[in-house]
């Protein structure tokens, strides 16, 4: 009688064993993509905060006084001072633009975004990781 009892105790240890792994079986995927997506989502939030930050230091000519000096046209008086406006990559010249919190990476193994300008005509924020990029202001995502 005892062998009968045991060997039932067995077989209910084995049978929850195997639901417990048929469960985690069809949660990993779904718990995976959950994790995905938000990455994705907090990887999309940076690079829009990088974007807007490269349009302040854009408007703002760097947050410095940057006299460019050109050919002053008829119209324009000689006390008149133009600044020179331009994107930039160096992270040291955008901090004052960003939060303190900001991280200039994409949550996905930590990849720094890749950055890419060109004077005061183009810039590009790429994410390393495939999530999408920002073109002059114009989100990948969103298209």
């Amino acid at each position: 009688m005892l062998e009968k009892r045991s060997s039932k105790s067995i077989l209910d240890i084995l049978i929850i064993i195997l639901a417990v792994g048929v469960v985690a079986a069809f949660l990993t995927p779904k718990l995976r993509a959950n994790k995905a997506a938000e990455e994705q989502k907090i990887c999309r939030q940076r690079m829009s905060e990088l974007a807007q930050a490269m349009e302040n230091y854009f408007e703002t000519a760097g947050g410095k006084i940057k006299p460019h000096k050109t050919i002053a046209d008829s119209t324009a008086s000689e006390d008149t001072v133009h600044y020179r406006r331009y994107y930039t990559d160096n992270m040291d010249e955008l901090k004052s633009f960003l939060s303190d919190s900001f991280v200039a990476e994409c949550p996905h193994e930590a990849k720094e975004f890749k950055i890419i300008v060109q004077d005061s005509a183009f810039y590009a924020i790429i994410c390393p990781n495939g999530h999408g990029a920002i073109v002059n202001g114009t989100k990948s995502w969103e298209e």
